[in-house]
């Protein structure tokens, strides 16, 4: 008996015990144990015998100490046929276990207790007072050791090693004026109640699995990214103890609640830009490779070509950024990339020039000379088809011969020549031309093509009107076109001293005579009959002041 309580002391005081460490979450446990008793009467040999144990137990104080009740049978026995006594206690316990580990806590346990007790064969007369049954107290201590499989599990093996010590003499059936006692060996089971499945903040997490993967079980967010560790865990996948699972520089809380992107992928539309860059930098949408649809993906337009992700035509040309770059080889961030001054969209859009080459066709003027200057077709070398190609005909839109530079093989008029062009149109009320129609440049083409016939040529510009309005606005806006015309010869190359004057006469000088407005007789005619009469006296006039002979 000496040995056990020498080794009950050696564990109270034991340095270096951590009492922080948890073995469970569990408060409520019951146990069976079954073991073996070995009687220490002291006076006659003691044989092994058989019990068991019954017990519940509950953790309090920081889970440093547990309670017990415990109630069973057990035998002691001495000399095989000397005494025999059946024993029935009942106790009560204090546990203290260190909590070492979460699958084993060793501890020690001391208690009081009441036993039952029956004398099969004693060495001696019952006394007075009890006889051969009767009950006594006790003293129960020793040492024990709880094991799990793993630490979520719901029961452990128990194992103790312990001694009862009795306060009554003849318990064993010998009074010999020493108190009676057992050592006990005893190994069971033990159900635990709620055994891991505290979860102290809520997160679904139980405080025992916290405390195995490192987060805090009294903690909900140990990181502090905005998802509770449960979710982080259990449904995203997402470290508990990483704000940034994926490290693009968003939290996993922004990403899921927020952003909606992938916190595992640091790039979740794959578009070569991360996602915190994308929210953060270039406020492009990390679900959307190409924010702004333009046919590039966003990573391409940042790091790539430079081009701004949040707007498809970076260069305001009329061409998305993705069309220049992959179809038309343009470059996205010039208007302009062959420099000839029309934009890369209006020449692909509405011209259906080469962007890439100022002389789409090739003729020696640029796209842009042919189609705001000179008015011939910038797709067509030689507009007109005369044989002398645009730069080098003097009259492009009009067919003539090499011989004249492309102007017509006509003799030249002489002095006091008058010739009308009434297919010169302007806008209503204006002096600018209409070029919506196109027997517009074609005139004034002709125009250019007489006076270019000799270099010795001068003219002078007359506007004419139609009866139509008010005469002295009629005047006054024929007098503006003739102005025009002339500006628009010296623009051609055509020298200013050629043009000897401009005047407008409104519609004083009608080519043919024209009914007044409202009259008896302009009621009376067909309005297409009234509209061409009206049409050859609205009409830019050019006349001969001195002629090539």
């Amino acid at each position: 008996m000496r040995y056990v309580y020498a080794l009950i002391l050696a564990m109270l005081l034991a340095p270096g015990v951590n009492l922080l460490a948890q073995f469970s979450e569990s408060k409520i446990r019951v146990g069976f144990d079954l073991g073996a008793t070995l009687g220490n009467d002291g006076v006659v040999g003691d044989d092994l015998r058989s019990g068991f144990r019954l017990y519940g137990r509950y953790l309090f104080l920081s889970d440093l100490l547990q309670a017990e009740a415990g109630l069973g049978g057990s035998r002691i026995a001495g000399g095989s046929s000397l005494y025999d006594t059946r024993i029935y206690p009942a106790d009560l316990r204090l546990l203290i276990g260190p909590h070492l580990s979460e699958v084993w806590n060793p501890f020690i346990y001391g208690g009081v207790g009441v036993a039952k007790y029956h004398v099969n064969r004693p060495t001696t007369s019952p006394t007075a007072s009890d006889g051969y049954d009767g009950f006594g107290t006790y003293i129960p201590f020793g040492i024990g050791l709880q094991l799990k499989p793993n630490p979520d599990a719901t029961f452990a093996l128990d194992l103790n090693l312990g001694a009862n010590l009795f306060l009554k003499d003849e318990m064993d059936g010998v009074v010999d004026g020493k108190n009676a006692g057992c050592v006990a060996v005893y190994m069971g089971f033990e159900y635990l109640f709620d055994s891991g499945s505290d979860d102290s903040d809520g997160d679904g997490l139980t405080d025992a699995y916290e405390r195995r993967i490192g987060t805090d079980p009294h903690n909900p967010d140990t990181d502090g990214d905005g998802l509770q560790d449960g979710a982080e865990v259990l449904k995203y996948k997402t470290d508990p103890l990483n704000p940034d699972t994926d490290g693009d520089g968003l939290q996993d809380g922004a990403e899921v609640l927020k952003y909606k992107t992938n916190p595992l992928n640091r790039d979740t539309d794959n578009d070569g830009i991360s996602d915190g860059d994308e929210v953060n930098t270039s406020k492009t949408n990390p679900l959307n490779p190409d924010t702004d649809g333009d046919g590039l993906r966003d990573g391409a337009e940042v790091s790539t070509y430079r081009t701004n992700p949040l707007n498809p035509d970076t260069d305001g040309d009329g061409l998305r950024d993705g069309e220049e770059v992959l179809k038309y080889k343009t470059d996205p961030l010039k208007v302009d990339t062959d420099g000839d001054s029309l934009s890369d969209g209006a020449e692909v859009l509405k011209y259906r020039t080469n962007p890439l080459n100022p002389d789409t066709d090739g003729d020696r003027l640029r796209d842009d000379e042919e189609i705001n200057r000179v008015k011939t077709d910038p797709l067509r070398m030689d507009t007109d088809g005369d044989g002398v190609i645009d730069s080098e005909d003097k009259c492009p839109l009009v067919p003539g011969v090499v011989a004249k530079q492309g102007c017509p093989d006509e003799a030249p008029p002489k002095r006091g020549t008058v010739l009308n062009f009434s297919d010169i149109y302007f806008i209503v009320n204006t002096d600018q031309f209409d070029t919506t129609r196109a027997e517009t440049a074609q005139n004034l083409q002709k125009l250019l093509a007489y006076i270019n016939q000799c270099e010795g040529m001068v003219v002078a510009i007359e506007g004419h009107a139609s009866r139509e309005g008010n005469e002295t606005r009629n005047k006054q806006l024929s007098e503006m076109r003739a102005a025009r015309i002339k500006t628009w010869l010296v623009s051609q190359g055509v020298r200013a001293d050629r043009i000897a004057s401009t005047q407008g006469f409104g519609s004083s000088r009608n080519a043919v005579p024209e009914p007044a407005p409202n009259s008896a007789e302009a009621k009376k005619m067909d309005k297409a009959q009234l509209e061409a009469i009206r049409k050859q006296n609205r009409r830019i006039a050019m006349r001969v002041v001195k002629g090539c002979e």
